[in-house]
C-alpha cells in the first residue's frame, strides 16, 4: 500500500466505550485492526486508537427524530468524510464551508451510525414482516399492513384496547369540564376500571 492510502479511512465497525447524551457523541474503539507491510515483507497489524467525541448520526428530518440510549459495548459503523468536518460540526449547517485544510478521509473526521453488528448479535425475534420499534425481547410496537400491535414479553395486545381506554378517559375529562362550567362546583368523576393498577 502507498503511504497516502495507509493514512486514508473510509468506514470501519466500532464499539462504544462512552456515550454522552448531551453532546450526542461517543468515544469508540475501531474493531478492525490496520494491516501494514513490515520491513521483512510480512503483514503486521496495528490496533487503532480510541476515537473521542465522534458525532452520532440519529435518523432525523422535518422536525422529527429517532433516538435511544447507547451503552458500552454497542457497535456501529464509523464513516469518514472526504474533508475536514470541524467547521461543519460547529456551524448551524445552513451554508457550505471552507474545510480549512487539505486532509482527506482522515480518522478524525468520522460520524458514528449505531447498529452495525456481527451476525451473532442480529435482532432477536420475528421481524420478517412489517415495521417494528422496541426493546429486544421486550416491549415492541409493530405495524403490519393495516394493523398495529403492542407486544410485551412476547404477548401481543391490540392497540385498539389502549385507544378505547384513552377514549374513556377523554370522555370523563369532558364531563368534568362541562360540569364545572355549568354548575360552578366540584365534580367527582366516575371511577375507570384498570387491570394494571390496584389500591393498597
Amino acid at each position: 500500500m502507498s503511504k497516502v492510502a495507509d493514512e486514508m479511512f473510509v468506514a470501519l465497525p466500532a464499539k462504544v466505550e462512552v456515550y454522552d447524551p448531551i453532546t450526542q457523541a461517543v468515544d469508540v474503539v475501531p474493531m478492525i485492526k490496520r494491516p501494514y507491510v513490515q520491513d521483512d515483507g510480512e503483514i503486521g497489524l496495528d490496533d487503532l486508537a480510541k476515537l473521542s467525541k465522534v458525532p452520532v448520526m440519529w435518523p432525523r428530518g422535518g422536525g422529527y427524530f429517532l433516538s435511544f440510549p447507547l451503552v458500552k459495548g454497542d457497535t456501529g459503523l464509523l464513516v469518514f468524510c472526504d474533508n475536514s468536518i470541524e467547521n461543519f460540526i460547529f456551524s448551524d449547517g445552513s451554508t457550505p464551508l471552507d474545510p480549512v485544510d487539505l486532509r482527506l478521509h482522515d480518522i478524525s473526521d468520522g460520524f458514528f451510525f449505531p447498529g452495525a453488528v456481527p451476525i451473532a448479535k442480529v435482532i432477536k425475534g420475528e421481524v420478517s414482516t412489517g415495521a417494528a420499534f422496541g426493546k429486544e425481547l421486550g416491549a415492541q410496537l409493530r405495524a403490519t399492513g393495516a394493523a398495529m400491535e403492542v407486544t410485551t414479553a412476547g404477548a401481543p395486545a391490540s392497540v385498539g384496547g389502549y385507544v378505547a381506554m384513552a377514549t374513556l378517559v377523554l370522555a370523563e375529562l369532558v364531563k368534568i369540564s362541562t360540569a364545572i362550567a355549568a354548575l360552578g362546583g366540584a365534580y367527582t368523576p366516575a371511577p375507570v376500571a384498570s387491570t394494571n393498577l390496584k389500591a393498597d
